[in-house]
């Protein structure tokens, strides 16, 4: 590393303080407008009770000034099929649909729909393909719950 660069790495979090910028989780970001007031609704499902437990991660879950809903939909699909005709990998496919209410005027303060994908291998075993199944279950409820998240940090929240 030559020595601009290091200066470069050193000053640049100085440069970045002195524009204003700050970090949405920081005490007074723009994630402190909800983080700890926002009631998820009950999950009625394995998947959405994932999506709820990553969502109460990312913006906590002992509020009742806003109350979160969703509805997830979650499709699979072949997306690798070999010469014999079997499934080689399978595509999982989530869609999430979410408001966002202020609970004391029964105003909604954010709305959207996200979309996005995941899949696993279903090469394997019978118990290899149902964890790699689960895994990737999962791994969707994270990132369906950090873009949610995003999405709120990022809404004009009052």
């Amino acid at each position: 590393m030559s020595l601009s660069d290091r200066r470069f790495a050193l000053l640049f979090p100085l440069l970045l303080a002195c524009c204003g910028f700050q970090s949405a989780y920081s005490p007074s970001g723009s994630a402190s407008k909800f983080y700890n007031k926002v009631n998820v609704q009950a999950a009625n499902d394995h998947d959405s009770f994932l999506l709820m437990q990553e969502l109460e991660d990312r913006i906590g879950s002992s509020g009742n000034q806003f109350e979160l809903q969703f509805d997830l939909t979650i499709e699979s699909d072949a997306s690798v099929v070999i010469k014999t005709g079997e499934t080689a990998r399978f595509s999982v496919l989530g869609t999430v649909n979410y408001i966002l209410k202020d609970n004391a005027t029964t105003r909604i303060v954010g709305q959207g729909q996200i979309k996005n994908f995941t899949s696993y291998s279903a090469a394997g075993s019978t118990v290899e393909t149902r964890a790699a199944k689960q895994d990737a279950h999962a791994r969707l409820m994270r990132v369906l719950a950090d873009q949610i998240a995003n999405h709120l940090v990022t809404a004009d929240i009052q």
